[in-house]
């Protein structure tokens, strides 16, 4: 790969993190939309073109900030003539703030110049292994989900007094058809009411392991609702399945989430890591 297409390539990266940087400012109403330009030609007082590497513009309470970048993909320390040499591009161009941004550093020269000619200067690159030393950099979580019990058979024993009373004869047949939600058992001498859904989701059935498994209940003023159709009960037995425990592992990669680590050399202080969301947090 020749240098031209190093420092290209480098370019594209630094556009890359300051596009999604400058995107979550305007998703948090920060700033407006601002359209990053590269390889921008602006004209100075004197007439002389400058040609910069990433450039932006915005407005905030009626005044525009113009912002450019210089870009140097170096495998050493930029030092001062580099410095110089951006401050002399951008010097006679009036409300342009300067950036430089390396992937090494800047000697201690550099920063001197940076500073007496109030370009700030920055560590822009991409995460290395040795950035997770003493940090979490994987988490992994297994989940054991306990299925919802799958009823079977229900078995009511109604009260024989109340279904004579009521016209029912010996031998007659009750057919229902009702979905779980409103097949409902209530016991009122106790307080005891719940649908046949209740009883499946909220794991009221005993656990007793994979397989299929009888639960049942005596009821002193028992009742069983069939769409709403009182019945009286004094007892009731319900087989249900319970279904094996399923296992879900999750894997969470905190090195997916980051797109590239920023360090303020002057201008500014600290490390931060650049998510791709573009959210910027302390490192």
């Amino acid at each position: 790969m020749s240098n031209y297409e190093i420092g290209k390539s480098y370019e594209d990266f630094v556009e890359m993190v300051y596009q999604a940087l400058l995107e979550a400012e305007r998703r948090n109403g920060q700033i407006g939309h601002v359209l990053i330009e590269r390889r921008k030609k602006i004209v100075s007082k004197s007439g002389t073109p400058a040609e910069i590497d990433i450039y932006w513009e915005y407005e905030i309470a009626g005044i525009k900030n113009c912002v450019a970048i210089e870009c140097r993909n170096y495998n050493k320390n930029v030092d001062i003539p580099g410095v110089r040499d951006f401050a002399r591009k951008i010097s006679d161009i009036s409300g342009l703030k300067g950036l430089m941004v390396t992937q090494k550093g800047f000697s201690v020269n550099a920063i001197a110049e940076a500073k007496s000619d109030n370009i700030d200067l920055l560590i822009v690159r991409k995460q290395e292994p040795m950035d997770w030393d003493g940090r979490i950099k994987n988490v992994a979580i297994r989940i054991h989900i306990l299925n919802v019990a799958k009823t079977l058979n229900i078995e009511p024993t109604f009260d024989q007094d109340w279904l004579a009373k009521n016209g029912y004869k010996k031998g007659d047949t009750l057919s229902f058809s009702v979905n779980n939600d409103v097949l409902i058992f209530e016991d009122k001498a106790d307080g005891f009411r719940h649908s046949l859904l209740d009883l499946e989701n909220n794991h009221f059935f005993e656990q007793k392991g994979d397989g299929e498994h009888t639960w049942s209940r005596a009821f002193q003023d028992g009742w069983a609702f069939f769409d709403q159709k009182p019945f009286k009960i004094n007892f009731l037995k319900i087989a249900y399945l319970n279904p094996p425990v399923s296992q879900q592992e999750i894997n969470i990669d905190f090195e997916n989430y980051v797109l590239a680590i920023m360090e303020y050399v002057s201008g500014g202080a600290g490390k931060y890591v650049v998510l791709k969301s573009g959210e910027k947090k302390e490192f």
